[in-house]
């Protein structure tokens, strides 16, 4: 049986269209496609005939680049699939074609490909096929535009233990408690799924952090075994390599809250580095970038209290997923006597607590004490005169997750060193922000109200070392898990949560355990 492809046809093809009675599709036969189509490509060919009477006396033909650049466009759509990039396909039998720009153009669109077989109806049916291929550094640019944080997921999984080596708890600990927050989680495993190529570098901290979420089986039921123990050695490589993380190798920063801030914060950047072409591809990113920040340093003006104009300032951060989950933002208002008000806006993640005054017993008395104004003796006017100004904070944005940082380590000169605070302070499993911790103009949207999933304590009366360990709450909310190592055991959630009445009956805690970081994710 003659073929479309033979070298009889591809001389055609490649001369000149002669006169009127040369038809495209006389290349293609009726037994080029199935019998119940033959009717159709009856019409088919009526329509291309009545198309080369109208422009008889045109050549066709192809160039060598134009084939090649069509190879070009299939290789990049195979490797768009391969690669997880998402291809708009749209398929219509009854579209009237595309107009070719050259015969051969034509008769490879109702030409077989070489992989199909004649059985297949599909394959042989006029249609137009229109593939949008992006690549994938823009696909991740878009997806970080259109990310909106995942914060209910009804999927457990399955508990396994991290084994410490070389006294690598305060990190194992963390890598726990990021796991249990379903938002940073869903991020990590639709990553995997929509860019699976974007990360495999062997020097990306995201690469690394998704596949360590891989390791973790969903669909876990409480009662169920939990999986070996494991080594994170797939994100300890990355961080060896990466001057940012100089100091856990040498082992002089061993704190679960530093190491959670340099952790998030390269994430960020290596989104950010990774996704945001807009900036690298304009020709003028400099001076816009230059233009922003004198304006951030000049302020705008805003509209305070009694319509007083005030001066604001922002810090310059650009956007991640991982600033949409963890980044809050911070409201400081300066007042100075006889000059307008000055308010700075300065992000946060985690929000520090200041818990050392004896007043403090419970989270909301440190929020509390955060929003406290304070008193600035001997500050120099604008017009040179020296006065008494106030600075008050106020929390302007609150995050999907709220992670708060209990301050249990103080630097004393008199002690000669850090010391460790062991008080005793009371959080809420179910936390909701009171509004007079608020900035002023957003209290109208009323309080947000949050649900507690980990917990990292610090055990030791010393801050010069310890052991960390952590409680995280199962996505769906069904059951507390303790996490010590490779010890995991299921515990209640009065295990978990500090009620005031304790925290005021006891002056400390009654062991050497103390929470030191708190996660709590928004409720929906």
């Amino acid at each position: 049986m003659r073929t479309t492809h033979s070298e009889s046809d591809q001389a055609a093809l490649e001369q000149p269209l002669l006169g009127k009675e040369f038809i495209v599709n006389s290349l293609l036969p009726w037994y080029s496609c199935p019998e119940e189509h033959f009717p159709q490509r009856r019409r088919v060919r009526r329509r291309e005939r009545e198309k080369c009477v109208s422009t008889a006396g045109k050549t066709a033909d192809v160039s060598v680049e134009q084939e090649k650049s069509g190879e070009n466009v299939n290789e990049n759509i195979s490797d768009a699939s391969e690669d997880g990039i998402h291809a708009d396909v749209t398929t219509s039998s009854e579209t009237q074609p595309a107009k070719s720009k050259s015969w051969s153009a034509v008769a490879k669109a109702h030409a077989p490909s070489p992989s199909s077989t004649h059985s297949s109806p599909r394959l042989h049916r006029a249609a137009e096929v229109q593939l949008q291929v992006q690549p994938t550094q823009t696909a991740l640019t878009d997806f970080m535009k259109q990310f909106v944080p995942c914060i209910v997921k009804k999927t457990n999984i399955q508990p396994r233990g991290f084994v410490n080596t070389s006294n690598m708890c305060f990190m194992n600990s963390i890598f726990q408690a990021l796991l249990y927050c379903v938002p940073f989680y869903v991020l990590m495993r639709n990553l995997g799924k929509k860019l699976p190529r974007l990360f495999r570098d062997k020097g990306s901290l995201l690469g690394s952090v998704i596949t360590l979420t891989q390791e973790f089986r969903e669909n876990w039921q409480p009662g169920e075994e939990e999986g070996d123990a494991y080594i994170p050695e797939v994100v300890y490589r990355v961080m060896k390599n990466n001057p940012r993380f100089d100091l856990v190798q040498t082992g002089e920063q061993e704190d679960a809250e530093e190491f959670l801030n340099l952790f998030l914060d390269e994430m960020h950047e290596e989104f950010v580095r990774t996704g945001n072409l807009e900036k690298a591809s304009s020709p003028n990113a400099d001076a816009v970038d230059k233009d922003k920040e004198d304006k951030e340093e000049e302020g705008w003006l805003e509209v305070g209290k009694k319509q007083k104009p005030v001066i604001t300032r922002s810090a310059t951060v650009s956007h991640s997923p991982i600033t949409e989950i963890f980044g809050g933002q911070l409201r400081s208002v300066l007042k100075v006597p006889n000059a307008r008000d000055s308010v700075l806006l300065e992000p946060y993640q985690p929000l520090p607590l200041d818990i050392q005054p004896d007043h403090i017993h419970s989270v909301l008395d440190a929020m509390d004490h955060l929003t406290t104004p304070e008193t600035l003796k001997g500050w120099r006017s604008p017009k040179g005169h020296t006065v008494t100004a106030t600075k008050q904070v106020f929390i302007e944005k609150l995050p999907a997750v709220l992670i708060l940082h209990l301050k249990r380590f103080l630097y004393d000169d008199q002690a000669g060193g850090t010391l460790k605070n062991t008080k005793l302070i009371s959080y809420p499993l179910r936390l909701e922000i009171p509004t007079r911790v608020i900035s002023p103009g957003k209290r109208p949207l009323g309080p947000a109200r949050y649900q507690l999933t980990a917990v990292v304590y610090h055990h030791g009366l010393s801050a010069q070392g310890g052991h960390y360990t952590v409680d995280v709450h199962q996505h769906d909310g069904s059951s507390w898990i303790r996490i010590d190592d490779t010890t995991i055991r299921t515990i209640s959630e009065s295990d978990v949560e500090v009620t005031e009445n304790e925290a005021t009956v006891n002056s400390s805690a009654s062991s050497d355990r103390c929470a030191y970081l708190l996660f709590y994710t928004r409720c929906e």
